[in-house]
């Protein structure tokens, strides 16, 4: 991102990571490249990487810790923070998750929490917000959009 002289302000990395608890390890190699990336860009501009990060708690993965802490202390050393917050970004019927992350250089300033589109906060057991979850999901994605504020 640039402004209008094309003076670069910050970077974003956008990423997938590969989804399903038994595939944790592969997140962390892919965690990994993306460290090595950054390292490797020698840049001073400050970074925002975002997307969907497929996370899962340690019961599920039988790791050590959740995945979201793994990739922390792998990332932590860089000066990326993760912008934290109680919120589903992928809901369906049956589930809700938090997959969808930030990771800010800690030169940024976070103002307050992500932002999550209120289809994925609604409650499951109600079966007219059952029906918006479900029209969401065939026509729209079955993540939501979620949105991070901060300034330089």
């Amino acid at each position: 991102v640039a402004t209008d002289r094309d003076q670069p302000l910050f970077r974003v990395i956008g990423v997938h990571l590969k989804a399903s608890p038994d595939f944790s390890r592969v997140r962390m190699k892919q965690a990994d490249t993306i460290a090595s990336y950054i390292k490797n860009l020698n840049s001073k501009l400050p970074v925002v990487i975002t997307g969907d990060f497929n996370t899962f708690d340690k019961k599920q993965t039988r790791q050590s810790a959740d995945d979201d802490q793994l990739i922390d202390k792998k990332w932590l050393p860089l000066g990326l923070v993760q912008s934290t917050g109680k919120y589903f970004t992928f809901k369906t019927p049956k589930y809700s998750s938090h997959f969808d992350r930030f990771w800010l250089s800690n030169t940024l300033k976070v103002a307050g929490t992500p932002t999550v589109l209120a289809n994925c906060q609604l409650r499951q057991s109600d079966p007219e917000e059952l029906k918006k979850i479900i029209w969401f999901n065939t026509n729209i994605s079955d993540h939501c959009p979620v949105t991070v504020t901060f300034s330089l």
